[in-house]
């Protein structure tokens, strides 16, 4: 049996885990494409940038304060609009960053982003992957 306060341990664990893994990494998907379509729509193109970029410091909060801030801009939205929309937004932005991926793997966009930018990407991709990985093992040991 494990006490409160190793829950509370383990919970903060799990949220650094999937904030490092998962959001930061989903964040780094729209800012590499907002900065992509920058060059063609300047305006929209911005406007992803920062949404990558608050997605990326709101995974950050809401590791050091779980109780104010949800892992992402739509999540955040959800928290507002009543039950169940956290989660629901959460699930969109979440189907947001793999279409955004599949877009940009899918039609070669991948080489117009600067070389930094490119290896974050790059990083991110495989924080992602093996995240997911990682948690499934996890998973199916601990049962």
């Amino acid at each position: 049996m494990t006490s409160n306060s190793e829950r509370r341990r383990l919970l903060r664990i799990r949220r650094a885990y999937d904030a490092i893994l998962t959001g930061i990494p989903f964040g780094i998907f729209k800012f590499g494409t907002g900065w992509l379509l920058s060059g063609h729509h300047p305006i929209p193109g911005g406007i992803v940038m920062v949404w990558g970029a608050l997605d990326i410091v709101l995974n950050g909060l809401a590791v050091a304060f779980p109780s104010n801030f949800s892992w992402c801009l739509l999540s955040n939205l959800g928290r507002h609009l009543g039950p169940r929309w956290e989660d629901r937004l959460l699930a969109l932005d979440t189907f947001i960053a793999f279409g955004i991926v599949s877009t940009m793997i899918g039609f070669r966009l991948l080489s117009g982003l600067p070389p930094v930018l490119g290896r974050v990407w790059d990083f991110a991709v495989i924080c992602n992957v093996m995240g997911v990985g990682v948690d499934r093992l996890y998973r199916s040991w601990s049962r």
